[in-house]
């Protein structure tokens, strides 16, 4: 979705819903009981469900000419003007985890070790959800003595907020788990 508001603000929000699986993620990935296949059949580990974006650019109306109007000239104008701001906002849904006991169950002596605790599928834990928001700036300074050259005085933040989002969890169940 895009929408132009006035000739100074426009935003876009996409969202994104999908489903990836398969049987086998990478190449560090044994199955459970190598005599049963078809229970590996799951989310794949690069499963995203969801994905928000949303966008919007402000121009803000300091040093644009107006149509009818005389341009402005004074130390406002010179020294602020033309601006543009871009905020940013992102959220993820939680990527598939494997839950892991570290214990070779069915004897198949695969590196690393695969098997589930009871009752647990293939990928069946997921992380939290992952948010961010960013900011940018932008003002145009003129470049020389011709009119129609500028630079662009481009200004990021990335996580504005600094929030906290866990990029890795430890899947391992039972007394040999480590977690950090």
């Amino acid at each position: 979705m895009n929408r132009r508001m006035a000739d100074e603000f426009e935003f876009s929000a996409s969202d994104t819903l999908s489903e990836t699986c398969d049987n086998a993620s990478d190449f560090d990935e044994q199955p459970q009981n190598p005599l049963q296949l078809a229970p590996e059949w799951a989310v794949s580990r690069q499963h995203q469900q969801q994905r928000l974006v949303v966008n919007a650019l402000w121009e803000v109306p300091i040093g644009y000419e107006e149509p009818g109007k005389p341009p402005l000239d004074n130390w406002v104008v010179k020294v602020f003007g033309p601006i543009e701001l871009a905020p940013i906002f992102t959220v993820d849904s939680g990527r598939p985890v494997n839950p892991r006991t570290e214990v070779d169950t069915f004897g198949t002596h695969s590196y690393p070790l695969s098997a589930r605790p009871a009752g647990f599928g293939r990928n069946s834990f997921a992380h939290t959800h992952v948010g961010q928001h960013g900011f940018s700036g932008c003002e145009v300074l003129p470049a020389g003595i011709l009119e129609d050259r500028a630079a662009d005085l481009v200004a990021w933040a990335f996580n504005l907020f600094n929030r906290a989002n866990v990029a890795q969890i430890n899947p391992v169940f039972g007394a040999g788990a480590v977690f950090r």
